[in-house]
């Protein structure tokens, strides 16, 4: 039991879990809420489907590219932080504009998504201990579950004053969550070629052993 609490208050699981429940909840209030500001701007519920799913097909289509992109190293740790700020840019150009800002919010959102998840996934295997790393996916999914159901709520508390201001409150939150799990020491710094690290467990022999293969 001590080595499970060290590890899930270190800074290493802490910053991507933060990062994926960040983006968990910008997906479920954008799922939520841009059709809420679909009917405010009296575009009917067609528009209003159509908007969550763009939002979905963003981050479907985008999702393993951004996934291929980490691997290659063309998208670094810092990568995540700037999309969720970028998240938190959607809800605030779906806000102030009409269709067409709602369309960008909802792509905007959806590339935002599509780039986080598998950036904090990818830091979580990095620094699973060897052996651990179901327990390590485990642990994170209660962090995720925790930004789905929370999304909605601070949009809707804050909300009571007015669905600007609890929008407004939910991108402020993304931005802040942004800074606080953006990488600040060598060890989440990209590897050779600006590649992400990668863990030291058993995930990491199958790739040595294929090495190994190519080299003979």
């Amino acid at each position: 039991m001590p080595d499970l609490a060290g590890q899930l208050t270190s800074a290493a699981f802490l910053r991507p879990v933060l990062l994926l429940a960040a983006a968990t909840a910008a997906l479920s209030a954008g799922v939520g809420f841009l059709p809420v500001l679909a009917g405010l701007r009296h575009l009917g519920p067609f528009a209003a489907g159509a908007l969550v799913s763009l939002l979905a097909a963003a981050a479907a289509v985008l999702q393993p590219f951004a996934g291929r992109w980490i691997d290659d190293g063309r998208l670094g740790p810092g990568a995540a932080a700037a999309a969720l700020a970028a998240c938190a840019g959607g809800f605030l150009i779906a806000m102030t504009g009409g269709l067409a800002g709602l369309i960008a919010g909802a792509v905007l959102i959806g590339a935002g998504v599509a780039t986080v998840t598998p950036a904090g996934f990818t830091r979580l295997a990095a620094s699973a201990p060897p052996g651990q790393l179901g327990r390590t996916m485990g642990a994170a999914e209660a962090g995720r579950e925790i930004g789905d159901g929370g999304g909605p709520v601070l949009v809707g508390a804050f909300g009571l004053v007015s669905l600007t201001a609890g929008l407004g409150a939910l991108a402020a939150a993304l931005l802040i969550c942004a800074g606080l799990a953006a990488p600040r020491n060598r060890a989440s710094a990209p590897g050779p070629r600006g590649r992400w690290p990668v863990s030291t467990g058993p995930p990491h022999r199958h790739s040595q052993t294929r090495t190994e293969t190519r080299s003979r």
